[in-house]
Parts: C-alpha cells; structure tokens; sequence
C-alpha cells in the first residue's frame, strides 16, 4: 500500500465478478490477486486472466496477507456472510449491490467496518458514473428548482430459469436486483423518505418478477420506481424540477447521455393566460378552445405545449451532454475506493454505509407491502 497499490481479492466468479474484475485491471494503482468461488472452472479461467492465484477457500483468500481489498460478488444471500467476515480478518471491502438481504444485515455489515476500521462500502457503481454523477451535482445545485418527482425504470425481459439467482429466493427478484438502483438515486437526489408503497407480481419460483415502489420523500417531492424481470421498459430515469428536467438515457445506471429540458410554470389563472377575467372557469374554456384547434396552425400547437408547461423557448433549449464511461463502467468505482483508502477514509461520501442502510429499510418497507 505504500506506492498507492490496492490488491483486490475476489469471491465469486459470476457475470459480475468478471466485469469488475477486467475494470479492476485496467484501473491506475489497482490489480486483482486472488480469486475464490465455489465454482472450480469459473474461479482457475477469472484467475488465469487477470494473473491471479486461486484460493482454496474463501477462507484462505480472506486470510492472504497480500490481499487488501475484498470485493464480495456472490448472490446476494452470502453477502452479509462474507461481508463481515472480511471486515473481520481486517480487510477492506467492497459488496456487490444490493449490500445485503434486509436493512438489519445492512446494519450489521456498518457494525463490523466501523469495529474494524476499515474501508466498507457497496458496489453502487453507478453512483460514480459521470453522467449520473453529474446529474445528482446539477441537481443538488439547484439548477433544476425545487425538486419535484423522480421516475426510473429498470426492466429487461428473461426467461425464468430457477437455476440462476435472479430467479431463486432468498436475494432474488426485480425489488433487490434492479428496483435498487431507483431507490438508491431517488435518496441521493430527494432526501430521506416519510412514506413507501409498493405492488409487486410474483412468479413461478416465488421471487418477484414485476414490481414498482412509490416514495414520498421529507421534501414532499414523490418518485416512482419500476422494475421488472419479464418486460423490457423505457430504462431511463427522469428528475423534474420547478425549473428543468434532466433525463438520464438508457440504460440510466450506465447512462452515457443526459438530456436538460428547461421549463417554465405557467400561470393559466393570470390575465394574460386566461383572458381579462383570469378565473378559472375561463382558463378552462381556454384549454378547451386550445384543444379543439389543436393540429389547425402551428400557433395553437405552440400554446398546447405552453399548457403543458414546456414554453416554446424551453423546448429549443433541449440540451443532451454525453460522458463516456471508461472500461465497462466500473472503473470509475475502482479509482474512487482506492482514492478513498489511499486517503485514510472508512466510508465513501458518495455512498455511506448510512445510505446503503436506508436504501435497505426503503426494501424492506416495499417488501412489507406485498
């Protein structure tokens, strides 16, 4: 650790162990040391590419001494499990999303970083992709206004298979495998939440294969969360503003793209909206005047989308930004954990145990509505 080196050792050697593992390799000051998985042929081909050893246990790989970082990349129904195990045997950590199975396990994990002073945080890498980051800073900013509503979508359809984790209970499921992301960025952009609601269908092997989540947050600001295993969606997220809207393109955890729409209320009780009046009642006359000659010139479809609260000078001012990510998207993660233990911290700001632990509870409070 002297020359800013981080040593990573993986347990797991599933589709996310193998991502991060390549970004792990890629990434300035950072290499991955050891592998161990319960899967021999999956754990000897991850090792063989990134140079790496096979451990004969997770034990043995906990207790290297040149292992400085574990990253835990099982299902999620052994994260809690390793997780503290490895804070026990003194070794910083990174766990795969979701950080645990219930905001109790979350807790717990928090408990053992803390006793062991070490490095702890979860895989929410999208947190440390540009485009998402500099949303949340835009945002936070006040750039948007008072923020208002929050909608996101991550749904891509599978065909159930009970032999995958995504399919098997517990830790599978579109609530901790996907909806998670939603929850996390609806905290990270609205606050803490007073309230949760949630419906969810399930399938053939118990675990929830559509579901949505509905939170209305301290602020009085709402956001809808939607997920599915079944269904493909939009994939998109979406933060609205008193004063701007940024989309977040699809796939908005990886998002490359953001969209900023500019807006401007529109008072439709104002004399100049509604006529001399400015009642109510003539506003609505309006509207239905408005509506009826819509598609009859381009003045009435301009006045629409007035009415709708996107002036004509907002709908010019669309403004999409890209932010390439580098490697596969987790490089951004990587550097930022070695930045955070090269400079003595526990948690990262941008992903405290804290938030892991109330993205947790909003779960578990979703969970409890079915």
């Amino acid at each position: 650790m002297g020359t800013g080196e981080l040593r990573w050792g993986v347990i797991g050697a599933g589709t996310m162990a193998i991502k991060m593992a390549a970004d792990v390799s890629i990434t300035p000051n950072n290499r991955v040391v050891a592998v161990a998985s319960r899967t021999a042929t999956r754990t000897a081909a991850l090792a063989a590419r990134h140079a790496a050893r096979v451990e004969p246990s997770v034990e043995a790989l906990l207790h290297a001494v040149d292992v400085d970082v574990v990253y835990v990349a099982t299902p999620p129904s052994s994260h809690a499990e390793f997780a503290i195990a490895a804070l026990e045997a003194g070794k910083h950590v990174v766990v795969e999303k979701p950080f645990a199975l219930s905001s109790d396990q979350a807790r717990a994990i928090a408990d053992a970083a803390r006793k062991a002073d070490r490095f702890c945080m979860e895989a929410m890498w999208s947190r440390f992709v540009p485009a998402v980051d500099s949303v949340v800073l835009q945002a936070s900013s006040g750039a948007l206004g008072e923020l208002r509503q929050l909608t996101a979508d991550f749904s891509y359809a599978l065909v159930p298979n009970p032999n995958i984790h995504l399919f098997q209970t517990p830790g599978g499921g579109a609530l901790l495998d996907r909806a998670v992301y939603g929850v996390s960025l609806a905290l990270s952009l609205l606050g803490p939440v007073a309230n949760v609601s949630s419906a969810a269908h399930r399938g053939a092997t118990g675990v929830d294969e559509d579901v949505a989540v509905m939170l209305t947050h301290r602020s009085g600001a709402l956001a809808t969360i939607t997920a599915s295993l079944r269904s493909t969606g939009s994939n998109e997220a979406m933060v609205r503003g008193t004063s701007a809207s940024i989309t977040l393109h699809a796939p908005f955890f990886g998002a490359t793209r953001y969209s900023v729409i500019p807006s401007a209320a529109v008072d439709l009780g104002s004399p100049g909206a509604a006529g001399a009046g400015g009642t109510t009642g003539t506003a609505s006359k309006l509207m239905g005047e408005v509506m009826g000659r819509l598609g009859q010139s381009v003045r009435a479809r301009q006045t629409v989308e007035a009415a709708k609260g996107l002036t004509k000078a907002g709908l010019h001012q669309l403004k999409t930004t890209s932010a390439p990510l580098e490697g596969a998207g987790y490089v951004h993660q990587v550097a930022a954990v070695n930045e955070a233990i090269a400079s003595g911290l526990r948690e990262h700001p941008k992903m405290t145990l804290q938030h892991s632990i109330d993205v947790m509870s909003v779960l578990d409070q979703a969970r409890a509505c079915w």
